[in-house]
This record gives structure tokens, C-alpha cells and sequence, in this order.
């Protein structure tokens, strides 16, 4: 700064003096941004997680409800289909071989013994025109679907041979193959439950509805689980609920997808998004990372107590999605119907409001730098003119106190009077240094004139000298 002149520092400090407030404003505002930013996202997760959780659990205790009032009619099904095959002479299932038509089975064809009720053989009917009294007064009397299934192996596979539930060609879902086994070599829990003797009661899928099912063990004389006895209640019971869930906007553009948990219909949708991909089996997804969410949220829900909510993220597309995005969901499993249950919406529908505060603290950034940028060059420019004024009158001082260095006193005159109640201190130094430096002029022409009338007086001695020396000089000539 020694190298700078007065002008150039008093610039400088007034533009210093400007920046700085500027600069630590526009500092603790970005630092305000960041931790603002950072407790808004997790306030607002709070707030998803809880809004997300509600949904879920209100959808559950939904669920609950329905189920509450659906299961008694299944076991009224089941208590009234065993009425009738009872007054009807009973089931055997030792008849003669039959061959059954069966998609995706070597050849198409299957095997079986024929199933008699009464001693008469079962209808095997697939068309709806065809009856199949076995399950028909059932579905006329009570509004309740029913399937008889037939033991095929010790494996327990099992042949739909009466059926008075659709099909999803609209026939009815006689002579189709419910294996024992999932692709994946799983127990398919229905036969698992029959073999077991015991029951198994979930929700199913039939002719493009949602049914609420139950499967009973029918035994043979012996006491051997030779088939399994399905009942089915919904369709359109369940359409309401369907239409509700599908429609059901969670956030500004989330909905509630909803897959089977267990078995055949391990990760196929119940409900999806607009009912779009309803059927499509997604279990072996993976999201826009790689990662296979649909199997680990899923099995992560069985693992906990059923009812339990639990949040997860995961990078998710859909068909008709630009690109992939974050989705936010809460999950749990409904264990009467072995549903898999999630709700969730994009992270950005719930962190809004994060998005608005930072853009709001970014204006006042982008003002804040505006107006210092303003005010910069407002003080740069009225530092120039305070720095003129100011280091004129000392740049004025400092030439006249080199021009009385160098031994020139001309204008050196006392100053005028200032004004009695002046505080300018420039203006008290400058007349101080020129009342100073009139004093020490005059002082300088006094001892000047005194030098001079000494050079005088010296004069008129050495003049007196000589004139009486030359006396003295006469005299002694003479």
C-alpha cells in the first residue's frame, strides 16, 4: 500500500468498505440456502412419509373391513357346496382315465381319473351354456363362485374338473393346471394349505376381476386329500374398491400399485397405475439402477408383521414416462388377501415446496449481488469525488511545503478567516499550515532585513576603519 497515493487508498477504503458488507451478506444468505434447503427436505420426508403411511393404512383398514364382511359368505360357500355334493351321493375320484385339454402341458394333454358325483361323471363343461350342476346352485343360490379341483400326483397338482368361475376368455376355468410348484420350485400356497389340511384364503384374479377366494381340502373315503374345494366372492362386489384404488390420487402424481405377494400370482399386479398394466407380472423387474425392487419390497414386507408400514425409494420409468424419476412409497402386506400394498409418488410432488424456498433465496441472491453491484460502483464513484476533494487540499500541502523546503516563500500569506463553527479538518489543517507558513515567511524577511541592516552597520564600520586608518596613516607621515 506505500507504493499508492492518498487518493488511490481512499478509493480503495470506501470501496472495501462497500464490498464487504455485501459479500458477508451474500455469504450467510447461501449458507442460509444450504441449511434451510437441508431442513425443509427433511421436514418435508417427514411429512411424505407420514401422508404416504396414511394412505397405506387407510387403504388397509379398508381391506379389513371388506374382508370382514366377505369371509363369513366364504365359509358359508364352502358349508353349502359340501351340502350339496353331500345330498348329491358325494365325490369319488377313482372313475376311468380321461384326457383333459391343458395349455402349456407336454402335448396339451392330461391324465386324470374321472370325478363322479352321485356315480355320475362330472360334466367337464367349459362353456357357460354347458351346467355343471355340482357348482352352478351354488353360484344361482348364493352368488358364490366355486371350483372343484382334482388331485393329479403325490406332488399335489391340481385339475379345475367343475368350475362355475370365469376364465379369462369368459369360459369357465374348468380344465385349467394349478401346480403344486412356482416356476421358481416354491409351494404354491392354495395346494401347499390343501395338502396340509387346512384352508387359504387371498385374493385372485378371474375374467379381468378381483375375487376374494378360499380353498377347503375335499378328501376321498380314506381320508386322503384327493382334491381341493375353491370358493370365490367380488367380482362386481369388488369393482367399487377397484375403482376406488385406481382412482385414489396420492400426492400430485402418484396411485397405489398393488401385486400379489405369494405364489402363482407372486409380483403380478392386482392394481396398477389407470389399471394400465393390471396382470403384468413384474417380479423380476428392476428399476432405472439395476436394482430388483419389486422382489426385495416385497419380500421385505412378508418378513415383518403384516400391517406393518415401511418406506422405500427406488429410480422407477414407466412406459410412457420421459425419463426416470424418484418414487417415494410407503408399503405394507395385507395378509387375508396375501396383498402386497404400495403408495407412493414422485420425490418432487412432496419437495415442492423445498424447490420453491431455494428458488426463493436464489432471487434474493440474485437481487442481493444486483444491488451490491449497485452500491459498488455508487461508492467507487462517490469515493472518487470524496477522495478529490479530500486529497486536493493535502496535495496543495504537500507542494507548498516543498516549495518552503526549497527556500521559495512567495505566496506564502497568512489565509483568510474561516468560519467560526467550520469542522472541516482538512480545511483547519490547510489554513493552519498557511497561517504557519506566512509566520515562518515573515519571520524569514525579518531575518532578512536584519541581515541586511547588519550588512549596513558592517558597511559603514569597515568604512569608519578605513578612514582612521588613513588618519593615522597622515599623521606619521607628517
Amino acid at each position: 500500500m506505500r507504493r499508492f497515493g492518498l487518493r488511490t487508498k481512499l478509493v480503495a477504503l470506501a470501496l472495501a468498505a462497500a464490498a464487504l458488507p455485501v459479500l458477508a451478506f451474500l455469504s450467510l444468505t447461501a449458507a442460509g440456502r444450504r441449511s434451510a434447503s437441508r431442513e425443509i427436505a427433511a421436514e418435508l420426508d417427514a411429512v411424505a412419509r407420514m401422508n404416504l403411511g396414511q394412505y397405506v393404512r387407510d387403504l388397509y383398514s379398508a381391506c379389513g373391513t371388506i374382508d370382514a364382511l366377505l369371509a363369513p359368505r366364504l365359509w358359508q360357500g364352502h358349508s353349502q357346496l359340501q351340502r350339496t355334493l353331500r345330498e348329491a351321493g358325494g365325490l369319488t375320484w377313482d372313475g376311468p382315465l380321461t384326457r383333459w385339454e391343458v395349455a402349456g402341458t407336454p402335448g396339451g394333454l392330461v391324465a386324470a381319473s374321472q370325478v363322479r358325483l352321485g356315480g355320475r361323471p362330472l360334466s367337464g363343461a367349459r362353456s357357460f351354456d354347458v351346467p355343471e350342476p355340482a357348482v352352478d346352485a351354488l353360484a344361482r343360490d348364493a352368488g358364490i363362485l366355486a371350483t372343484i379341483y382334482q388331485r393329479l400326483n403325490e406332488r399335489g397338482d391340481m385339475l379345475a374338473v367343475a368350475s362355475s368361475v370365469p376364465a379369462d376368455d369368459g369360459s369357465r376355468l374348468t380344465g385349467s393346471l394349478l401346480p403344486a410348484a412356482t416356476a421358481d420350485g416354491s409351494p404354491e400356497p392354495s395346494v401347499a394349505g390343501a395338502l396340509a389340511g387346512s384352508g387359504r384364503r387371498a385374493m385372485a384374479r378371474f375374467g379381468g376381476r378381483m375375487y376374494l377366494t378360499s380353498t377347503e381340502p375335499l378328501r376321498d373315503e380314506s381320508g386322503r386329500v384327493a382334491g381341493m374345494a375353491l370358493a370365490a366372492v367380488g367380482g362386481r362386489e369388488l369393482d367399487g374398491l377397484y375403482r376406488s384404488i385406481v382412482e385414489t390420487k396420492v400426492g400430485e402424481r402418484g396411485y397405489f400399485a398393488i401385486l400379489g405377494a405369494k405364489g402363482r400370482q407372486r409380483g403380478t399386479y392386482f392394481v396398477s397405475r389407470a389399471g394400465t398394466r393390471d396382470g403384468d407380472d413384474i417380479w423380476d423387474m428392476r428399476d432405472a439402477d439395476g436394482r430388483p425392487f419389486v422382489r426385495e419390497m416385497i419380500g421385505a414386507a412378508l418378513r415383518r408383521e403384516p400391517g406393518t408400514i415401511r418406506h422405500n425409494r427406488y429410480s422407477w420409468r414407466n412406459p410412457d414416462d420421459p425419463e426416470a424419476w424418484t418414487r417415494v412409497v410407503a408399503d405394507t402386506y395385507f395378509k387375508p388377501w396375501d396383498w402386497y400394498v404400495n403408495a407412493g409418488t414422485n420425490e418432487s410432488d412432496f419437495l415442492g415446496a423445498r424447490t420453491r424456498t431455494e428458488a426463493a433465496f436464489d432471487r434474493i441472491l440474485r437481487h442481493a449481488a444486483f444491488g451490491g453491484a449497485v452500491a459498488f460502483l455508487l461508492a467507487g464513484a462517490i469515493a472518487l469525488l470524496l477522495a478529490r476533494r479530500l486529497a486536493r487540499p493535502l496535495l496543495v500541502l504537500l507542494e507548498e511545503t516543498g516549495r518552503l523546503g526549497s527556500g521559495d516563500l512567495r505566496g506564502a500569506t497568512v489565509p483568510p478567516p474561516l468560519p467560526a463553527r467550520s469542522r472541516d479538518e482538512t480545511r483547519l489543517l490547510s489554513h493552519s499550515f498557511g497561517s504557519m507558513a506566512a509566520a515562518f515567511a515573515s519571520l524569514v524577511r525579518q531575518v532578512q532585513r536584519s541581515g541586511i541592516q547588519v550588512v549596513a552597520s558592517s558597511t559603514r564600520i569597515a568604512a569608519s576603519a578605513r578612514q582612521l586608518e588613513d588618519s593615522v596613516a597622515h599623521q606619521a607621515a607628517t
